[in-house]
């Protein structure tokens, strides 16, 4: 009967180019128990020493297919992070269209209150001509006209209700709340100042920061990654192999062990190892997947900054036309301003008003809410399409003081102000 003993350690190291280096200490102890026999020493120590190196040549060699895996890692985090920009992009998008709504909702809050007071002066000066020439089908009509306002007063004022509750929702405010009862109301005015660009500038910034693009990227860079690691395993296998190794023996674990640094058992080994796979189909199959699959990243690429240069130039389009359509609305509005005052004028100097005249001053009032109305909606969609031209060169996150902090601990976001302009 005998009993062993093994006592074992050791250290590796890989290298980017796929090879390794080992470093390997043992100690074995051999109880051989023969009374009487010849087995000397016994119990015996035996002391190893082995330095091996491992280097592929061909399959698995090279720094990129080696650091495959945390190159694809570090791509996943990046476009973690690309994400989560264009998540915020979007909610940014979306806070400033509510913004711009209940601004909106707002004006026309105001138009509406406007007509019923002046429908109202209108009103009770047919009821004071009702013993003069008014019939009651005509001041009926002024009444339901001004009753018709005053309903409209209510639709805007819940509308204003509708539009402070979006944006409450969107901005999550610990201090206003969606459940509170207390109404936004923006402060300033819109600005409607003109817009000068560069096109070639602003496709350039568009396809440089909107995460979107970053995003294509990091997947153009994953199918290039795989393609290569694919490429490199359809490649036969090569493998270098060296070993260095001593050996002892001692009555003692100190004996085996100083015996180690001796050179009087040293073993030497260089080995190549080749291997040739027959047909190799399912390597092969892998590599031309690869290699569709970056064909098909490069293609969604393309199309994506096709579809941002769309984007830019839409955005563009839309301030051209609503900085003009400002511009004839506001026209308008003048116009209707100058013929209600006109038709004022002429209400002071007549003698007596007839409720022909009356009614003339109704429709005068409502032509002149309604082109206030369109001037407003101009300047509204006018701010929305610059909105959106920050949105489709992604500068709106910058424009508001918020940052992306890629390292993974979120973003870091300053003041947001959103003012009527």
């Amino acid at each position: 009967a005998s009993r062993a003993y093994r006592f074992a350690t050791g250290i590796d190291r890989r290298f980017d180019f796929g090879g390794s280096l080992s470093l390997a200490v043992g100690l074995d102890r051999t109880d051989a128990r023969t009374p009487g026999g010849t087995s000397s020493p016994d119990p015996a120590w035996e002391g190893g020493l082995t330095l091996g190196l491992t280097q592929p040549l061909l399959r698995d060699f090279g720094r990129d297919v080696n650091r495959a895996v945390i190159r694809l890692s570090r791509n996943a985090r990046s476009r973690s992070a690309a994400d989560l920009e264009r998540s915020m992009l979007d909610v940014v998008r979306q806070v400033e269209a509510a913004h711009h709504e209940l601004v909106l909702a707002w004006r026309r809050l105001e138009v509406q209150q406007w007509l019923v007071e002046v429908g109202i002066e209108v009103r009770d000066v047919l009821e004071q001509r009702r013993e003069f020439d008014a019939r009651d089908a005509q001041f009926a009509d002024a009444v339901a006209r001004v009753e018709q306002r005053q309903a409209d007063v209510l639709r805007a004022r819940r509308a204003v209700q509708a539009a402070s509750d979006r944006l409450k929702l969107l901005l999550n405010d610990e201090q206003l709340t969606i459940g509170s009862e207390a109404l936004i109301r923006p402060a300033g005015g819109l600005d409607a100042s003109a817009f000068t660009f560069n096109l070639r500038e602003l496709v350039l910034e568009a396809i440089d920061r909107r995460p979107e693009i970053r995003r294509s990227l990091l997947l153009v860079d994953d199918a290039s990654i795989r393609g290569q690691v694919a490429s490199n395993g359809v490649l036969p296998r090569l493998d270098l192999s060296a070993q260095l190794g001593t050996r002892s023996l001692g009555d003692s674990a100190g004996e085996a062990g100083e015996s180690l640094l001796d050179d009087e058992f040293v073993e030497y080994l260089l080995g190549l190892r080749f291997e040739m796979p027959i047909g190799n189909r399912g390597p092969e199959a892998v590599a031309r997947r690869s290699r569709l699959e970056r064909v098909q990243a490069l293609a969604g690429y393309r199309e994506l900054v096709q579809v941002v240069v769309q984007d830019v130039k839409s955005a563009l389009r839309d301030i051209e036309t609503g900085y003009d359509l400002i511009q004839a609305t506001r026209n308008f509005r003048v116009a209707q301003a100058e013929n209600l005052r006109a038709l004022l004028v002429e209400k002071e100097t007549l003698a007596g008003l007839t409720p022909e005249f009356l009614n003339l001053e109704f429709q005068r009032q409502e032509t002149l809410a309604v082109a206030r109305v369109q001037e407003f909606d101009a300047l509204v969609r006018y701010r929305e399409a610059v909105a959106a031209l920050a949105r489709a060169t992604g500068s709106s996150l910058e424009d508001y003081g918020i940052e992306v902090d890629a390292s993974g601990t979120g973003p870091a976001a300053g003041p947001m102000a959103l003012g009527d302009g």
